[in-house]
């Protein structure tokens, strides 16, 4: 029996004594570490284990293709997007599961506007490159490769001139900022043209990255500051998308922001989603 209390793990002795006859048989035990260190390990390649056999039970892989895929979490092999990800991966050699991101930045103009449409432009189309997107098919996802939807991400990059000025100026980044990713505006996700994700306001998805918000100011120091940062700067402070989307081979994928009426930004400035997961990418 192993007995779970918060992250630690109770393990009865006859389990121990069974997992080290069966790790030593295959190699990759190391017994130099405290008893709890081996615990761990124990919990560990169970659920390696675990995910294995389910990518093999319930999506058929086999081989390479289930060790490669126990990286992803325990929720999508238990949803139905996994069933359609298994149905177009079947047979399939999958040679790689690692983490990635995909991201799209637009110019936010200063006259603002209603809605930005992101993901559907590719690294050659988007005007600064890869600085503003690492699509490599616009709108859509490569023909051999899937992305596994972990985290969503809003991310603001006001124009400069808006978040520092001369100790004379008034910097006006931490207002108008706060204002775009709160009053009336949600984003809105769509895969394979299927609304996955439609929440407001857009607060709620935050960058996870940044300084952190500053308002600062006085007649005396060398510049006033002003910006506001879209969540607590921590990895830790993200949206998360449990269970996960699959997004399938050349399925369609949209991303929309959209403001109720039209907020000004003082000087143009950028901004983007970032998608946070895995991407699979199969060898036929």
């Amino acid at each position: 029996m192993v007995t779970t209390v918060g992250d630690s793990a109770i393990v009865a002795p006859e389990q121990m004594s069974l997992y080290r006859r069966i790790r030593r048989g295959i190699g990759g035990l190391d017994l130099s570490g405290s008893r709890a260190a081996e615990q761990r390990d124990m919990m560990r390649w169970l659920k390696e284990r675990a995910l294995e056999s389910l990518a093999q039970d319930v999506g058929g892989f086999r081989g390479s293709g289930a060790r490669a895929l126990r990286l992803l979490p325990q929720s999508f092999f238990l949803s139905a997007d996994f069933e359609a990800f298994a149905a177009e991966f079947r047979g399939a050699n999958i040679k790689e599961v690692h983490r990635h991101t995909l991201y799209s930045f637009k110019v936010y103009a200063a006259a603002g506007q209603t809605e930005l449409l992101f993901f559907d432009q590719n690294i050659g189309a988007a005007t600064n490159g890869l600085g503003d997107t690492n699509m490599q098919v616009g709108g859509q996802m490569a023909g051999n490769e899937a992305m596994i939807i972990l985290n969503i991400r809003v991310i603001t990059i006001p124009a400069l001139a808006d978040v520092q000025t001369a100790a004379a100026g008034t910097p006006v980044a931490f207002g108008e900022t706060l204002r775009t990713l709160t009053l009336n505006c949600w984003l809105v996700l769509e895969i394979a043209d299927k609304p996955y994700v439609t929440v407001g306001p857009l607060a709620m998805f935050p960058a996870g990255i940044g300084p952190g918000s500053v308002v600062a100011g006085a007649a005396t120091i060398l510049a006033n500051v002003s910006y506001a940062n879209n969540g607590d700067p921590s990895n830790r402070a993200l949206w998360v998308q449990d269970p996960p989307i699959a997004v399938l081979p050349s399925r369609t994928i949209r991303l929309y922001m959209r403001w109720r009426a039209v907020l000004t930004w003082t000087t143009a400035g950028k901004i983007g989603a970032a998608l946070d997961g895995y991407r699979v990418r199969a060898v036929q």
